[in-house]
Order: C-alpha cells, then structure tokens, then sequence
C-alpha cells in the first residue's frame, strides 16, 4: 500500500516536481530499495503519514523512487545509503535530507514546520506544549526580531522549533540584553533519577550577524547535559562539536558524587564540549566495539568530527574525574584518538598489549598474570617463527642471486 505517495522514476520524476512547484507545493520523496530492511520498516509509515498530510491539507506531496530499477535518478541526487528521504521546496531551493523522527507523527510534524512561517508566534504555555513533542532544543528569539531572524531560522527549521518566544521562556531566567536562546526542556536533559533541569543558552550579540550567530546556534544548541536514545543520538554526535558521551550503568546506580562531577565538567567546559548521558547497559552491544564493556560502567567515550575520530581510555578518561581528565585533554594530553583506518587499529592493539604485560607484570604473583606473559610469549614465538619461515621461502625463490654471490 503506497497511500497518497506517488511512484516515480526517471520519466516522471521532473515533471512531478514542475506540478508541485505551479501548485506551490514541496514534495517529500522516499529513496529506497526493496531488499533493504530498513527501507521495508519506513515505507509503510511514510505511506501513513502521506494519507495524514493529504487529510490535514499540508501542501506537501509525498512520492518515492524504488532505486533497484532507477538507479541513475538516485545517483543525480547523491543518494548514498537507503533509506534517503528528501525534501524538494517549492521554489528552486536544493533540496535537503530529512533528518527527523521516521513516524507518522515525526513525517506530518516535518511537513507543517517546513511549509510554515520559519519563525512561529508562540506563548509560554504553547511552546511548552509543543516542545513536549520535540527531539531537539527550541531556538527562540524576541518578538520584534522574528522578521528579522526568519533567514537564520530557515537553516534550522527542519531540526528545530524556532519562535518569537524569548520573552515568556519558560523555567529559565532570560539574562538582561539576550536577544537569542536556545531552550531544552526537562524532558529532554539526563538527571540521575529521571530527567534534569531544563537547560538554555543565551546569545547577546547583534542579529544582523547572520554568520555569526549561525555560528553561535552551531556551538550552543545542545545546552546542558542531554539524555540520549535512539532518536537523538546521531544528530547529537554529527553537530560539528565534540561531544562527551558517558555511558551509565542502566540499574540507577548513578551516585551524587558522580552526577555533581559530571555537571562540573559541564559548567566548566561546555564551550569545548557537548554533553550527553546514555544508558550503558541498553546500548552494551554498540559499546563494545568502542572498548567499552558492560561490567566497565560508567565510562567515557569521546567523539571528534562528527564521530569519524573517538578516544577512549578506562585509565585516563574516566567519568569519577571528568573535569580534570577532560581539562588534560584540552591542554594537549596524549590520548590515542582512534577511527577507523589500519593505522589507528594497529595504535589501539599496542595500547592494549602494552597494560596487558604492565599488568602482569604488576600481579606476576597471580596465577591469571602468569597464564597472561605465557599467553603473550606463544603467541609471540608463534609470529616469529612464521617471520623466518616467510623469510626462508623468500630466499628459497631466488637461487640465482646465491648463484651472483658465489660468482
């Protein structure tokens, strides 16, 4: 069942897209491939959500392109991984990717925000209300300025609620001369029995700065220390920041302690640094292949570059000492960053061999650091005797140069 989504491919895709522009309609376009799992989970909803827009009258025509047959189409619009939802506007804007929540509720909410005025008129009570449907903070400015921020908006509106709301923020005092905010609300911050305090950033310059407050929002739209899940966890680690991400033990055991440490190294640090909290027991499969193990919690995992760079190291980044450890780091102490390449592989197994052998030699009295060095010296017997086999086999291969020698 497609709903109201219309099939395209390579004959129609324009000409669709031609109509919805003369009609002043934008277009959400699925890209996708039957044989992909996740495509076959979203599909459904996006046919969903295209029947709940046609029913709201949101001018937003929904469509796909099953990419196994028109994989040209898909390649003239950089489509990398399915699936790839786009957003076609109804001017001659590029179209951008849709970064929400893939629900009915996520696709119809992503359709009105982006066919609405880029900066909503909202009160107290309203936004409140409405960010109680929100991944992501809400971006507020003062009335009297919200014509004036709507080019800014429209660079976060996909993500981000932005109102002319700054004056009735709730929960938060608004600094005297702050003439942008960011706000996230309770239910959106990690606390240590449930959620935190709401948390917000001000911005004090002029708005006439479009660069430098687009800037700003880049740095400040993740205030607080963020509890993270499934929904938000991408978006929140492909920020442009370098973000903090501590894996907690999942049974609540968080101490008071650990918590105060831990809104320190935010209060001190959050300039350098995002904050977020995960449930490390939930995400224990995904933490392994970053060296973090269940029994190891709470732990610290650090992102760079939109997560192509992390660091990790149980014995100098370690959450009871996060203000310190974080403080060393932005000071130039030497942890391993690691990623993905052989070269960084090879860096982390030294690392690991390395306090391995420290260790057993630390405990060469215990029967388990004994089986360790005996371990590490077969294995290490093992890689040299096949280095002089593999040598042996090399020389064996060119008796003529033994022949020149004799010569």
């Amino acid at each position: 069942d497609h709903g109201n989504a219309t099939t395209l491919n390579k004959e129609n895709f324009d000409e669709f897209l031609k109509e919805q522009r003369q009609s002043q309609r934008a277009a959400l376009v699925m890209f996708h491939v039957s044989w992909c799992k996740a495509c076959q989970r979203t599909f459904p909803t996006f046919a969903a959500a295209s029947n709940a827009v046609l029913e709201l009258e949101v001018p937003v025509a929904f469509a796909h392109v099953e990419c196994t047959d028109d994989k040209t189409l898909c390649q003239r619009f950089q489509v990398q991984g399915y699936p790839t939802i786009k957003f076609f506007f109804s001017d001659d804007r590029a179209p951008q990717n849709f970064r929400g929540h893939r629900s009915v509720e996520g696709f119809v909410r992503y359709a009105q925000r982006m066919t609405g005025p880029a900066v909503q008129q909202m009160t107290g009570e309203e936004l409140q209300k409405a960010m109680a449907m929100e991944t992501y903070s809400a971006i507020l400015v003062s009335e009297r300025q919200a014509d004036a921020f709507s080019p800014v908006a429209r660079r976060w509106m996909d993500r981000h609620l932005i109102a002319a709301g700054l004056d009735e923020l709730p929960e938060v005092s608004v600094p005297e001369g702050a003439t942008l905010a960011v706000y996230s609300p309770a239910k959106q911050q990690w606390g240590r029995a449930g959620p935190g305090p709401p948390a917000a950033s001000f911005y004090k310059g002029s708005l006439d700065n479009e660069s430098a407050v687009q800037e700003w929002i880049t740095l400040h739209r993740f205030p607080g220390i963020w509890a993270l899940g499934e929904l938000n966890f991408y978006e929140f680690t492909h920020s442009d920041r370098s973000a903090v991400l501590l894996a907690l033990d999942g049974s609540g055991s968080t101490s008071e302690a650990l918590e105060a440490e831990i809104r320190r190294a935010q209060a001190q640090l959050g300039e350098d640094f995002v904050f977020g909290a995960m449930n490390g027991t939930h995400w224990s499969e995904e933490l392994k292949h970053f060296n973090i193990q269940p029994g190891e919690l709470p732990r610290v995992l650090l992102s760079e570059r939109n997560f192509e760079v992390w660091i990790e190291d149980i014995e100098q980044l370690r959450a009871t000492s996060l203000t310190e450890d974080l403080q060393k780091l932005v000071s130039g102490a030497p942890l391993l960053r690691q990623g993905r390449t052989l070269p960084s592989k090879l860096f982390f197994y030294k690392r690991e061999i390395w306090r391995t052998l420290n260790w057993a030699m630390a405990n060469r009295h215990k029967p388990e650091a004994v089986a360790t060095m005996v371990a590490f010296i077969a294995v290490l017997s093992v890689i040299l005797l096949g280095l002089v086999l593999i040598i042996i086999t090399c020389r064996s291969g060119f008796p003529e140069d033994d022949e020149r020698k004799r010569k």
